[in-house]
């Protein structure tokens, strides 16, 4: 992450505030929310993930704020919001797809030795649900 300001009113040029590799910084759930001098915190609230941190700032005009956040620190952000597993809460409810490539390594994964006869017979009657559902008898004339 880099924090920059640069002059808004004026070219007052442009200052650096800090560059911080958020990889390297574990998401903490504080309410106080306490932050060191100078040490970067990322804390895990109820609906928010924030990246707090102190520094002594003594510049006067108008600036503009820049955040610049790598594809690294977004990863880092949100597995720091959702945790490492992805779960079906993310597909359901959030608007993300399993790709093509994702569901052959997850099914490549499942072993067939490793399945009872109840999740098999499990599998097999979810099939003929489906299966049966679909097919419509025949009317009969008299």
């Amino acid at each position: 992450m880099e924090v920059t300001l640069r002059g808004w009113h004026r070219d007052m040029g442009t200052k650096h505030l800090t560059t911080v590799d958020l990889t390297t910084v574990p998401p903490v759930t504080d309410a106080r929310k306490s932050v060191k001098f100078n040490s970067v915190s990322i804390f895990k609230g109820f609906m928010e993930v924030g990246i707090h941190w102190r520094q002594n700032m003594s510049y006067t005009g108008n600036y503009r704020m820049e955040v610049n956040l790598s594809y690294d620190d977004i990863v880092h952000l949100f597995k720091a919001w959702n945790g490492a597993e992805l779960d079906v809460n993310l597909i359901d409810h959030h608007g993300f797809t399993v790709s093509p490539e994702l569901r052959k390594r997850l099914l490549g994964e499942i072993k067939l030795a490793d399945l009872t006869i109840g999740d098999l017979a499990g599998i097999a009657s979810k099939k003929e649900e489906v299966s049966t559902a679909e097919i419509k008898p025949f009317p009969r004339r008299f």
